[in-house]
């Protein structure tokens, strides 16, 4: 057996993690699902094993930024692609000097929230007073 999936699942997840989309006959959303997308900026790689605050920005007036979990805010593709339908713009910076290396996503806003995908920016996000830290619709969570 190969470790890839299907595009059936690939397109599944991302809906379902993005969207709070149902697979059908697999998965769906609990009782209770969240209806968030929490993104985390980082200063290295948080790892598999991190959390969002691995490594987390610390910039003055930093922030995680929240996000619907809804086709309004996600595109989710069928070939197991997901990207933001705008441009995510952190905080403006006031204070502080940084570099934003890697961003993370989770569905919870606890500070030891478990991160669902992490991923290098390119380019890095040179962050310093006045700076608003964005990352453009061009951005993709893949589970290809």
């Amino acid at each position: 057996m190969t470790d890839a999936k299907s595009n059936y699942l690939e397109g599944g997840l991302v809906g379902l993690i993005f969207n709070g989309t149902t697979i059908a006959n697999l998965a769906g959303p609990a009782a209770s699902p969240s209806t968030s997308i929490v993104l985390a900026l980082h200063t290295a790689d948080p790892g598999e094993t991190g959390t969002q605050d691995s490594n987390e920005c610390a910039y003055t007036s930093y922030a995680r930024l929240v996000t619907g979990r809804n086709s309004s805010e996600w595109t989710c593709s069928t070939l197991g692609i997901a990207s933001p339908t705008t441009v995510l713009s952190f905080p403006q910076a006031t204070g502080g000097s940084e570099t934003a290396t890697y961003i993370s996503i989770s569905i919870s806003t606890v500070s030891t929230a478990a991160i669902l995908y992490s991923g290098a920016l390119d380019p890095s996000i040179a962050i310093s007073n006045g700076i608003i830290p964005q990352v453009t619709s061009s951005f993709t969570v893949s589970e290809t």
